[in-house]
């Protein structure tokens, strides 16, 4: 643990701090319920800008989860590392988990 990875855009600021270790205190009720929503075992990876815990599932699947959405950062690691490293896209909200809040940013099927 502890590999942290940054952007190269000032425009967009992103990062993952990888830390299994660390991202897995305290979080056993998110990996039921991602594993019950998603439908596959997700294991905490570390922490995405600071702040939001971050899970791979079995297929490689990255995403993380913040106040009210569950975000997609990547269908795999190579694809979530070259969001944080590059911008080259924006997140994409996969599920929206509390009443009344809108997606942010976008949202569509996974």
């Amino acid at each position: 643990g502890g590999l942290h990875v940054k952007s190269e855009s000032k425009e967009r600021l992103s990062s993952i701090l990888f830390d299994p270790i660390e991202a897995s205190s305290g979080i056993a009720d998110d990996s039921q319920r991602l594993s019950s929503d998603y439908g596959e075992n997700l294991s905490p990876i570390g922490v995405w800008s600071a702040q939001y815990p971050s899970y791979v599932a079995e297929s490689g699947w990255v995403m993380a989860i913040g106040p009210g959405w569950d975000w997609e950062l990547g269908r795999s690691l190579e694809e979530a590392l070259d969001l944080v490293v590059t911008g080259s896209r924006q997140i994409r909200c996969i599920q929206v988990t509390a009443p009344g809040a809108k997606p942010f940013p976008t949202q569509d099927s996974r």
